[in-house]
């Protein structure tokens, strides 16, 4: 009776630290899936932002060089334009002068 209630109690005991190791390693199962699946957030979220980053980057960098490609342009035409207009023109230029006479009194309703 004795070996049977000691054999008894020990499968007790075996199934009870059975059932405790069991919860501990789902419990850190559970708690690493989670931790693993916030890095992963975590790393996603990263690479996101640096995505954005490089394309707001980039998009900045072509507009400032689209912008100085246009100012050489508009430059380089208003050059050339000025060399033929003040080329035909040989050098005369003339400006009326006139004198504009307005009474103050007009000004006065």
């Amino acid at each position: 009776m004795a070996d049977m209630e000691s054999a008894h109690n020990s499968l007790l005991f075996s199934a009870q630290s059975f059932i405790k190791n069991e919860k501990r390693s789902n419990k850190t199962f559970f708690h690493s899936r989670w931790r693993d699946n916030k890095d992963a957030s975590f790393r996603i979220k990263g690479a996101i932002v640096v995505v954005v980053v490089v394309v707001v980057v980039v998009v900045v960098a072509v507009v400032v060089v689209v912008v100085v490609v246009v100012v050489v342009v508009v430059g380089v035409v208003v050059v050339v334009v000025g060399v033929v207009v003040g080329g035909s023109s040989s050098g005369s230029c003339s400006s009326s002068s006139g004198s504009s006479s307005s009474r103050s009194s007009d000004m006065w309703y």
